[in-house]
This record gives C-alpha cells, sequence and structure tokens, in this order.
C-alpha cells in the first residue's frame, strides 16, 4: 500500500522532467550598440528552450537514472524541507505567524538584463522569475538581494565589474512575489552616487510600501530602522554592506549605504530591539566563492546574536554557505543562514548555479515572545542558454526550484558547460547533499 500511495508522485515528477523546458563576464556593453537586435518574446523563449531540450534527448527517462518511487518521494521531502524544526519550539499557544523567505544575490550581467529586452526595446522580466514565483507568493515577507544598481537605461546596460541594470527589474521582481528588497552590496555605487539615487527615486515612485534596505537619499532616511507590522509581528529589518567597489559621494554623504561597522550595528540593533519583536539583519559579507563562512565572519555573527538579533541572513559570497544556531545567554538561539548565494546570475562555477532560499516561520506567542519555530533551505538552480547563434550574450535566463529542473534540462546545454565542462546535474546533486550535511 505504501508503494502505491507514491507511485502517483513518481508518476508526476517524471512528467515535469520531460516537460520542464527549460566568470564573471567582462563584457562592458551599451544598450545602444544592442538596438537593433530582434529579441524573442517569453512565449518563444519557452518553445526554444523546449526545442534545445528536444535535440538533446527524446524523453526524460534517457537521462534520469533508474530509482525506486519511493526514494523519489522521499527524496522530495528531503530536499525541500531540509530543516523542520530547530532547538525552539511553541511554549505557549500561537498568537501570530509570518513565513518569510529571502533569496540570495540577483547578480545582473550582461545576458540577466539583455534576455529581457523585447523586440519593441521594452524589457520584461517575467520569464527570468516565472519558475520560483509560486514558492514566494506563498511567503509573507519575501526578501532579495539587488546585487546590482538600477540606475535605468539612461546609464547603459553595464556588465561586471561596474554593473547597471534597467528599473524594470524592479518592476518584475514585484510582480513575482518580492516586498523586500536588499540595496547595500558592494555593487551598490558602481555607477556613483547618480545610479544610486536613480534606484532609490524608482523604489520611492513606483512602490513607496516596499522596504528598500541599506541605501539612503538623505542623512534623515539614514537614521530610520525600518519595522514591518505583519500579521501582529513587528519585525525590524536592517541591512548592511562590508564595503563598496567604489567609494564615489561616500565622502560627503557617509549615509548614502549602510556598511559593517560594528559600532553602528550594535546601536541599529539594540535600538531596533527596542522597537519591533524580532529583529532581523541582512549583513553583505564574507569570502567569494568559499562555502565556509570565515573566522571574522563567524565571529561577528555571534557579535550580532548578543546584541540582539534573532535571525542573520547573508550574502555576497555567491555560493551557498552552512546554516546553524547561536546559542545566547538568557534568550533563544539566532539562527544563521551564512550565504545563500546567488538567486540568478551568469557566473562561471557549477556551485554558482546553485543558490539557496531561506524559508522561516516565526511566531509570537501568547506570552509575548516572538522567535523561530521553523526553518527550512530549498535549493534553486540559475539556468542561462543561447538559441539564437552569435548574439553576443545568453537570450534565455532563468531561475528553477529544485524539484523543477532535471538531468536533461542540465544537458539542454546550460550555458556554463562553455566555461565549466565539469557542470552536470550530478555535479549539483552533490554540492547539494554536501551542503545538506552541513546545515542544523
Amino acid at each position: 500500500m505504501k508503494r502505491n500511495r507514491l507511485f502517483p508522485l513518481w508518476i508526476l515528477i517524471m512528467i515535469m522532467m520531460i516537460a520542464g523546458c527549460g566568470t564573471e563576464n567582462q563584457i562592458k556593453q551599451q544598450t545602444t550598440e544592442m538596438a537593433s537586435t530582434q529579441i524573442p518574446s517569453k512565449e518563444e523563449k519557452s518553445e526554444q528552450e523546449a526545442s534545445a531540450l528536444e535535440n538533446t534527448t527524446s524523453s526524460a527517462e534517457h537521462t534520469m537514472p533508474h530509482t525506486d518511487p519511493e526514494s523519489i518521494g522521499q527524496e522530495q521531502t528531503e530536499s525541500v524541507v531540509m530543516m523542520s524544526t530547530g532547538p525552539t519550539a511553541a511554549e505557549h499557544p500561537v498568537i501570530a505567524s509570518v513565513r518569510l523567505m529571502v533569496v540570495g544575490d540577483n547578480l545582473m550581467h550582461l545576458s540577466n538584463t539583455m534576455s529581457a529586452k523585447q523586440s519593441d526595446g521594452s524589457f520584461d522580466f517575467t520569464y527570468h522569475f516565472q519558475h520560483v514565483a509560486p514558492i514566494i507568493q506563498q511567503a509573507d515577507l519575501a526578501v532579495v538581494n539587488q546585487e546590482c544598481v538600477m540606475g535605468g537605461i539612461e546609464l547603459g546596460i553595464q556588465t561586471y565589474p561596474c554593473f547597471n541594470t534597467v528599473y524594470e527589474v524592479g518592476r518584475d521582481l514585484v510582480k513575482a512575489g518580492f516586498n523586500v528588497i536588499l540595496g547595500a552590496n558592494n555593487h551598490i555605487l558602481d555607477q556613483g552616487e547618480v545610479g544610486l539615487q536613480n534606484m532609490i527615486r524608482y523604489w520611492k515612485t513606483n512602490y513607496p510600501d516596499i522596504p528598500l534596505l541599506g541605501i539612503h537619499d538623505t542623512e534623515e532616511d539614514s537614521k530610520i530602522i525600518r519595522v514591518i507590522d505583519k500579521n501582529g509581528i513587528r519585525i525590524a529589518m536592517l541591512n548592511y554592506t562590508y564595503d563598496t567597489n567604489s567609494k564615489s559621494g561616500i565622502q560627503e554623504k557617509p549615509y548614502l549605504v549602510d556598511y559593517l561597522e560594528e559600532g553602528k550595528i550594535e546601536a541599529d540593533i539594540k535600538k531596533a530591539k527596542q522597537m519591533a519583536d524580532f529583529v532581523v539583519v541582512f549583513p553583505h559579507w564574507g569570502e567569494e566563492y568559499n562555502d565556509t563562512p570565515t573566522p571574522e565572519v563567524k565571529e561577528l555573527a555571534k557579535k550580532m546574536a548578543d546584541w540582539g538579533a534573532d535571525l542573520i541572513i547573508g550574502a555576497h559570497p555567491h555560493v551557498i554557505e552552512p546554516v546553524e544556531w547561536i546559542p545566547r545567554e538568557n534568550d533563544k538561539p539566532t539562527l544563521v543562514y551564512y550565504s545563500l548565494g546567488n538567486f540568478q546570475s551568469e557566473q562561471f562555477r557549477t556551485e554558482q548555479m546553485l543558490g539557496g532560499l531561506a524559508d522561516v516561520t516565526i511566531i509570537k506567542d501568547e506570552s509575548g515572545d516572538t522567535y523561530v519555530v521553523n526553518h527550512a533551505m530549498q535549493y534553486l538552480v540559475t539556468h542561462y542558454q543561447l538559441t539564437i547563434p552569435d548574439l553576443g550574450y545568453y537570450n534565455i535566463v532563468t531561475t528553477y526550484p529544485w524539484e523543477q529542473y532535471s538531468p536533461a534540462l542540465a544537458a539542454a546545454p546550460h550555458g556554463i558547460i562553455s566555461k565549466d565542462p565539469t557542470f552536470s546535474y550530478e555535479k549539483l546533486d552533490q554540492i547539494r547533499r554536501n551542503m545538506m550535511s552541513r546545515c542544523q
């Protein structure tokens, strides 16, 4: 009977694998150079991706290893709910709860922006996020690290090392379900103060109710602690970066960006603790491409926890790092996701294609205490692909939940294969499993 109950799940996964269609790049390119390029619509992109997939394999069965249906059911549960509970549990009747989801770096290389360009010259990023949107939309609060200044088309589309993208990515992140934006990162001043001010102006004008954290247009704004009242729980959110690649404007206006300065962080957390039920810190920190937090990062995380941070979720390394609990004296432990890796990018290593989605449930109980009771890591895969020869960038860029990715998609071919020939579904899966074993 147990085998029969799991059999429909096996059929569903097989159907998904059959139907699932699916470096820093150092080119610096202006939008005007691409003006005459005819870009396929979202529907055409899906057709091209499906066609590429068909050309790779006529059936997902040809590439999928033989697996017992029962083990597939177990694997799906394992990959989605890596951590169901931590050392805390509800001690009194629960009176309110918030489901918080956070993804990593939306690192916008040339292909990430240009793949959204339509034949009429407009930009539409719907396809970039459409596979993860149904998950994101289940959250009460959904946070993304926008690791590329949105300076607008007037500053040109720029890629590594000095990024800039168009405003429309903001609109389509909101459509996908994100309602908190992180702005403090090392690329935020890549276009100087004008790029930062353009980005702030866009969010204030078009989405005044969506918090943009970590960057400020005035000194007065820099003194405000953002507290979101959601479902009866007041959640303070703080965002800092270890540095910025450019210091343009900072000498005259040090309030533009929130940096990881311990005195400021301690003061902010303690102030936030007086204003809110729960404090979340989003630090942009650590060592790029290192899947282990540095001693300096771990030391700072412990200080943040002692100062009063209840949850810490980091970014910047471009790869996933472990999750752990930090014990606190006379308080519940602090949960730390050291790095969620990339949400979407055009980087060049297999491990940079695997990202994490933090899924955290925060509750307030009848005593007024507020804490984490459930947490999980869902895994995501960036997929980029070229279906138009000699285009100069990858015209298909999107992110899949792990459960929707497949060996056939990985060989579609994923554009990373030209940069990292060791890339494969099996290698991605091994990285994912190794990280799962290192998370609490």
